[in-house]
C-alpha cells in the first residue's frame, strides 16, 4: 500500500512537530507528500493537511484536506484532532470543541485530545467542564505525564496555582527533564512571583540537550531578564533563543519577532526594523512573518516613512482575507490604533484599540494571546489602558 514509507515519513514530521522540531517536521512533511501518489485518496487528503497545517498562510487549506478525509471517514480521529487545532489557533473556539467532543463521544484513548478540549472549555470560559475532564482523564490513567501537565496548565489557567502546583509537581516525578513539564512550571513560578525559582527553572530548561528547550530556555530567561527591567540581558538572551536550532526555521524568526519588540520598547527602531524583517525572511508565510510585518510597520512609523507602514498595514488586511479569524483582525486593528496614536490621532487610536479588546474576549486563554494594554501620552504622562479586559499588564 505505501511502498515508498509516505507514511511513515508524515509520522516522522508528526514526531518532530510534537517536539519543537519545526524545521524537521516540515520537511518529513514535505517528502511524505512527493511520496504519497500511491496512498489511498483519504491518506492523501491526511498528508496534504499535515503538510499544509506547517504554516499559518496554509491553514485554510489543511482545514479543507481534513474536511475531506473525515467527509470519506468520518470517524477517523487523527484528521479531526488536526482540524481542531487548527480551530483553536484561529480562535474558533466553539467549532474546535465540537470536533473535541465527537472525538471523545467516539471513545478516543489519546490523552492530548482530552487536555485540548479542556483548554478549549477554558477559552470559552468553562472551566468546570475543563476541570471535570481532566479529573476523569487523570483518574483513567494515573501513571499519564501527560494528563498531569495537562491539568496543571489548565489549573495556572484558572487561577488556582496552588492546585496547579500539585499537578505540575506530578508530571515532573512522572517526567523528569521534560521541556513541557518546565516551561509549565516557570510560567507558574512568574505568576506566583517567585523570581529565584523561575530564574532557576528558566536556567534548568535551557540547560536541556535539546534546540526546542534551549530556545524556550533562552526565552524564559529573557522575560525574567525584561521583568527585572535588564533590557540587555533580555537582549543577549533572546539572541541566545535565536541561536538553540543548528538551522534557522520558526521558532528562530520569534526570537527575532521577540527582539524587534523589545527593541521598539527601547526606543531603536532602526535595529527593531532589521529584526523584524529578519522574522519576515526565515519564515515566509508563517505567523511570525505576520508579526515581523506588524513590527515593521511600527518601526517604518518611528523612523518616519508613514507611508510604507500603511502600506504594510494594507498587506496584512489582504493576508487576513485569505482566511477570515478573530487573530489577524485583531492584529489588524492593534497595529491601526498604534499607528493613529503614533500620529497623535487619539480617538482613533483608542476606537481601534477598544475593537481590538472586543474581539480578545475575556477568558484567561484569550488573555494570554495579545498583550493589549498600552502605555501613551495624552497630555501629559497618561498611561491608557483597556480596563474591559480586566487585566493589569504593562507592555
Amino acid at each position: 500500500v505505501d511502498p515508498s514509507f509516505a507514511l511513515a515519513l508524515a509520522d516522522l514530521g508528526t514526531l518532530h512537530g510534537n517536539l519543537g522540531h519545526q524545521g524537521l517536521a516540515a520537511e518529513y512533511s514535505r517528502r511524505a507528500i512527493e511520496k504519497a501518489d500511491r496512498l489511498p485518496i483519504h491518506l492523501r487528503f491526511l498528508l496534504q493537511g499535515r503538510y499544509y497545517f506547517g504554516k499559518w498562510s496554509t491553514y485554510g487549506k489543511a482545514m479543507e484536506s481534513f474536511q475531506e478525509a473525515l467527509r470519506l471517514y468520518p470517524n477517523r480521529s487523527t484528521p479531526r484532532n488536526n482540524l481542531a487545532a487548527i480551530e483553536t489557533f484561529l480562535e474558533r473556539y466553539d467549532d474546535a470543541l465540537r470536533d473535541y467532543e465527537t472525538l471523545l463521544t467516539q471513545g478516543t484513548k489519546f490523552a492530548p485530545t482530552a487536555v485540548s478540549a479542556a483548554n478549549t472549555d477554558a477559552a470559552l470560559g468553562r472551566f468546570e467542564d475543563g476541570h471535570k475532564l481532566l479529573l476523569n482523564l487523570a483518574s483513567r490513567n494515573p501513571d499519564s505525564w501527560i494528563a498531569q501537565v495537562g491539568l496543571g496548565w489548565f489549573l495556572t489557567l484558572w487561577g488556582k496555582l496552588d492546585e496547579a502546583a500539585a499537578a505540575l509537581d506530578r508530571a515532573a516525578a512522572l517526567r523528569t527533564g521534560d521541556a513541557f513539564v518546565l516551561h509549565s512550571k516557570w510560567r507558574l513560578t512568574v505568576l506566583r512571583e517567585d523570581w529565584p525559582q523561575a530564574e532557576q527553572t528558566a536556567r534548568e530548561l535551557a540547560g536541556l540537550d535539546d534546540p526546542y528547550a534551549k530556545w524556550r530556555g533562552a526565552l524564559s530567561l529573557a522575560r525574567n531578564a525584561i521583568y527585572r527591567r535588564a533590557s540587555e540581558e533580555a537582549l543577549a538572551h533572546l539572541a541566545a533563543a535565536a541561536r538553540a536550532y543548528p538551522q534557522p526555521e520558526a521558532f528562530t524568526a520569534m526570537a527575532h519577532v521577540w527582539t524587534a519588540d523589545l527593541l521598539l520598547d527601547l526606543g531603536q527602531p532602526a535595529r527593531a526594523l532589521a529584526e523584524a524583517q529578519r522574522a519576515q525572511e526565515l519564515a515566509p508565510g508563517d505567523w511570525p512573518e505576520l508579526q515581523g510585518l506588524f513590527l515593521a510597520a511600527q518601526a517604518q512609523q518611528k523612523l518616519g516613512h508613514p507611508e510604507t507602514a500603511d502600506a504594510i498595514l494594507a498587506d496584512l488586511e489582504r493576508r487576513a482575507a485569505v482566511t477570515p479569524n478573530t487573530v489577524e483582525q485583531r492584529q489588524v486593528l492593534r497595529l491601526e490604533g498604534l499607528l493613529a496614536l503614533a500620529r497623535g490621532d487619539a480617538n482613533g487610536a483608542v476606537a481601534s484599540l477598544q475593537k481590538a479588546a472586543a474581539l480578545l474576549g475575556r477568558t484567561l486563554r484569550q488573555l494570554r494571546l495579545l498583550h493589549l494594554l498600552l502605555r501613551f501620552e495624552v497630555r501629559g504622562d497618561v498611561e491608557f489602558t483597556v480596563v474591559e479586559c480586566g487585566l493589569t499588564h504593562r507592555h
